[in-house]
């Protein structure tokens, strides 16, 4: 709890000598701490944002799970390209923040890899793209969800 504290304060201190120590922090064992983390990064602003896209290809999985949450909450245009690669990582677990965080973003250049991935073995990263897809809100992104959901639906 007081490491936590501790990420927040230096996300409300917003200086640029905490990103590093704050990005390592997106390592650490506690799930908690990944996103005490990644909030305080979130309240760093632009600062963070090539930090976390190079935190995206990672070889910790958890690593790369708590920058696109991050990229997600920060919303900078971006990480769109970034995040949309991170769409084909080996772990559902990175896929799925990812779809989420190109929702938050809303760019209509994700509509098509999260169309894609649509059909993805996970059904988890499969509902966060359609909830993406909802957010970015284009004729072609519902029409999209609408086949997905009637498919799943057929599917029960």
């Amino acid at each position: 709890g007081v490491r936590c504290e501790v990420a927040w304060v230096l996300g409300e201190l917003g200086d640029p000598r905490t990103v590093e120590p704050l990005i390592g922090a997106l390592r650490d064992k506690d799930r908690g701490m990944r996103r005490a983390a990644a909030e305080a990064l979130k309240k760093c602003g632009e600062p963070v944002v090539e930090p976390l896209i190079a935190a995206l290809r990672d070889e910790n999985r958890d690593m790369r799970r708590a920058a696109a949450r991050a990229l997600g909450k920060i919303g900078d245009p971006s990480a769109v390209e970034p995040l949309i690669a991170a769409l084909q990582d080996e772990d559902m677990f990175v896929r799925q923040p990812a779809a989420r965080a190109l929702g938050e973003i809303g760019d209509p250049r994700a509509i098509e890899p999260l169309i894609a991935i649509l059909r993805d073995e996970d059904s988890l990263v499969c509902w966060e793209a359609a909830k993406a897809l909802r957010k970015i809100s284009t004729p072609e992104a519902l029409a999209a969800v609408r086949e997905y959901e009637d498919e799943a639906q057929r599917k029960r």
